[in-house]
């Protein structure tokens, strides 16, 4: 179980509305030590809030950017380049490796 401190039971130590219970020197201490942290974070928070909004915003620009290339390339690049290679293959091994030396590797192809 975890630690228990005072400021996590911070509740007990409030009086609650209508219950005719009294402020204590504890309660109150710890009560505005809270309202303190509170207003003390609260800037910080704000401006790290926008920068994650921000790499928020560019990380899905990314992600659809790379969707949009993804698509492109299975509807336009990749049937037009591999109607070119197999053109190029039909032409023959010295025609393919002049025009695109990347793909004219020996290859051993067994039936």
């Amino acid at each position: 179980m975890a630690h228990r401190k005072p400021s996590n039971d911070y509740m007990s130590f409030v009086p609650q509305c209508g219950s005719g219970s009294r402020w204590t020197q504890h309660g109150a201490v710890l009560s505005l030590g809270r309202v303190i942290q509170a207003a003390a974070v609260l800037p910080d928070l704000i401006i790290n809030d926008a920068k994650t909004s921000i790499l928020d915003r560019s990380m899905r620009w990314e992600i659809a950017r790379s969707y949009l290339l993804l698509y492109s390339w299975y509807k336009e690049t990749a049937p037009q380049l591999a109607k070119t290679l197999v053109g190029l293959h039909r032409e023959g091994y010295w025609s393919e490796a002049g025009g695109y030396p990347v793909v004219a590797r020996p290859r051993v192809i067994q039936s």
